[in-house]
């Protein structure tokens, strides 16, 4: 009888274990760079996500989904322009400067997405650490960076000393219907062009720096997307 009572302890200590690991397993949770609460979030992390630093905005970012084939004109010397976007002859002056430092000008009348694929920062699909290597053949120039767009998610990714840090930009809607993007809470932007021509003349709560340059792969390391 006394040894039936030990068993049947042990088992419920058995299981009172197997509950108590499942409910940590099953609760993951981030700390916020705002305030320092801790973050739930529903969605299975990838091998990637503890490198993320993303700031609590207080409510749940939502993130539009490409059109198909959004990488069309990867790399192709575009010029905005009140009345739209203009194709540059290839091998012009204008043009490979505009391929070398992305493209700029009236942005009112762009879609968001042609905007982002005009600029020689902005990659599709480079996880955390194509971006590194990326940033690390640039010659180590502090603060220059690349954005991508990985995972559903855009993210920031900045050269630090000899350390490169990835940031989570919001992209969220506003009341409105416009998209914002957001990478402090005070501050908002309608496209990431606006966003990091901001943050080369400010400082972020988040990156303590400003923004030098943005980085385009070389020739022999072209890691951008292809439809």
């Amino acid at each position: 009888m006394t040894i039936l009572l030990q068993r049947r302890r042990f088992s419920a200590l058995i299981d009172q274990i197997r509950t108590w690991t499942s409910s940590i397993k099953s609760d993951k949770q981030y700390r916020s760079l705002s305030t320092g609460d801790l973050v739930t979030t529903t969605k299975t992390p990838s091998e990637f996500e503890s490198d993320f630093m993303e700031m609590d905005f207080g409510s749940t970012p939502t993130t539009s989904s490409l059109p198909s084939h959004f990488d069309d004109c990867d790399l192709v010397p575009m010029e905005f322009k009140k009345n739209g976007v203009k194709l540059l002859k290839q091998g012009s002056k204008k043009a490979m400067s505009t391929k070398k430092y992305g493209s700029s000008g009236d942005l009112t009348k762009l879609r968001v997405e042609d905007i982002h694929k005009a600029q020689s920062w902005f990659f599709l699909d480079v996880d955390p650490r194509s971006a590194e290597r990326i940033l690390m053949s640039d010659g180590f120039l502090d603060a220059s960076f690349l954005i991508s767009f990985f995972r559903g998610k855009y993210v920031l990714s900045v050269l630090k000393g000899h350390k490169v840090e990835h940031l989570v930009i919001r992209e969220y809607q506003k009341k409105n219907g416009s998209t914002a993007f957001q990478l402090d809470v005070d501050r908002s932007f309608k496209n990431l062009l606006e966003l990091t021509d901001y943050y080369k003349k400010n400082k972020s709560y988040v990156l303590c720096t400003k923004l030098s340059r943005g980085v385009r792969p070389r020739k022999n390391q072209d890691v951008r997307s292809r439809a």
